[in-house]
């Protein structure tokens, strides 16, 4: 290679990092104008923070639902796991306890997964394709829907990038089964589907040593639930306990009518765009899989394939939450490129032209997309914003400190209020009522907060004469007892 050939290989690698660095920056800057609000703050994250928090102060992974008890039900409330609680934990140590913090770390967390996807699809496909993965990922609205708040999908995705870079590229089959044990841990109605689509993906893949690879993937696999049943399952010998994980997540929705759900779903598919973009990208992963005489991006596609068929049939059977199908889409996001790349270098080679035009075809298909992508993302995703919780929990705890503070049907408000003696009943789905009812059993906390939207079927309906109304903070009702 001539001196003014490594000059351009030279400016080629800079201008890709530097593009690299500038999508790393936007994203931070952009997400940190509306950081706290944007996604609002949710139920799942609530549970996240309070558990976060429990474990911080009491070391244990519940919710509290009176001061010093707890749920019960810490091993059914995991539905993001003890790697993203104990993160959280270590960094409210030291930073304090605040919803900014808690998204900034998620902030931070987004940040990384966009570099774990860099450094994947460099390995697999170069550096320019792996560009263009990342602008597909930066670009996608339920990135940035999942990825700012405290739930497990993408710190899950990192999980599962590690592994599969692990268990395909480099043959550390043992430490590949520990960082997929991890993101099952991480988001395990999500990522125990990446379990099986493993195993198929192994099975697919006849030129490796496959037996050894089961053996050592799933001796990998141990330690983080073994470190998940030591934190989060209170009696690990009770039979109990694993029969109500086991009905959990048979049925997280707690639909009475789960066939109902699978037809509705599926007559919901050609209305939905979501959907139809779903179908054509795991239609050009197929054929990423059928072109490729990469043995590795086989493999990756194998389980991309497979993990896409889970992830689409645990979504039939739930009520239509998309968020089930957010990895899948990451994934076939992944590909997209070195797909395209393989489709037109076949197209161009059948007709005489030069593979670099397939190339230009391929980025210039990718920045459409991604331009359609960020136009979806600015003014028609579903990503809502609201402060609503967050306004009445500092009102709460700014107007009565020290005071005993009772929250009906919103633990994510529960979750963000300061008082010691704090008192909680509440529904999540598929669950039990989290806490007793209090104001029933004669507690009379001095401070009473809760939405109207919220007093469901078994939560207090009527508020005791006790209590006089103090004031209303977007659509949270303040009751203080009467003196």
């Amino acid at each position: 290679m001539s001196n003014s050939e490594k000059f351009n290989v030279f400016l080629k690698k800079g201008l890709v990092y530097t593009l690299f660095a500038l999508i790393l920056l936007t994203t931070f800057f952009y997400s940190l104008k509306n950081l706290t609000v944007k996604p609002r703050f949710w139920v799942d994250e609530g549970v996240t923070i309070e558990l976060a928090r429990n474990f911080t102060e009491y070391g244990v992974l519940d919710i509290q639902v009176a001061p010093g008890r707890f749920s019960g039900f810490g091993h059914m409330l995991q539905s993001s796991g003890y790697p993203l609680t104990t993160l959280l934990s270590g960094v409210f140590r030291i930073f304090g306890y605040s919803v900014a913090v808690e998204r900034v770390v998620m902030l931070l967390v987004m940040l990384s997964a966009l570099s774990a996807i860099f450094l994947f699809c460099r390995s697999l496909f170069g550096e320019d394709k792996a560009l263009l993965s990342v602008i597909l990922v930066a670009t996608f609205a339920s990135f940035h829907g999942s990825g700012r708040t405290a739930v497990g999908e993408i710190p899950g995705f990192i999980f599962l990038l590690t592994s599969l870079y692990l268990g395909i590229l480099k043959d550390f089959n043992f430490l590949s089964g520990i960082f997929l044990g991890l993101a099952m841990v991480t988001k395990p109605s999500v990522f125990l589907l990446a379990g099986p689509a493993f195993l198929i993906s192994v099975l697919l893949d006849k030129n490796r040593n496959r037996v050894r690879k089961i053996v050592a993937g799933g001796t990998g696999i141990l330690p983080p639930i073994l470190m998940w049943i030591f934190l989060a399952v209170g009696s690990p010998f009770s039979a109990n306990i694993w029969s109500d994980i086991l009905n959990f997540y048979r049925n997280p929705y707690a639909s009475a009518d789960m066939q109902g759900n699978i037809i509705a779903n599926l007559y919901g598919l050609l209305d939905s765009s979501t959907m139809l973009y779903l179908g054509v990208l795991y239609f050009l992963v197929i054929l990423c899989r059928y072109f490729s005489y990469n043995p590795s991006i086989k493999s990756v596609c194998n389980f991309i394939i497979a993990y896409g068929v889970f992830a689409f049939a645990y979504y039939l059977r739930s009520p239509g939450w998309l968020r089930y199908l957010l990895i899948a889409e990451l994934m076939a996001l992944l590909v997209l490129p070195e797909s395209l790349d393989l489709i037109f270098s076949r197209l161009f080679r059948r007709i005489n032209l030069n593979n670099q035009i397939s190339r230009r075809v391929c980025m210039f298909i990718v920045c459409i997309l991604a331009m359609a992508q960020t136009f979806q993302f600015l003014f028609f995703s579903n990503i809502y914003a609201s402060d609503s919780i967050i306004k009445a929990a500092d009102f709460v705890n700014r107007e009565f400190p020290g005071k005993s503070v009772g929250v009906l049907n919103s633990i994510g408000l529960a979750s963000l209020i300061d008082s010691k003696d704090r008192y909680l009943h509440a529904y999540l789905t598929g669950l039990p009522p989290i806490g007793g009812d209090f104001i029933s059993s004669g507690i009379r906390p001095e401070i009473l907060i809760f939405s109207q939207d919220g007093l469901v079927d078994g939560i207090v309906a009527e508020i005791p004469d006790s209590y006089e109304v103090f004031s209303s903070v977007d659509g949270y009702e303040i009751h203080r007892i009467r003196k």
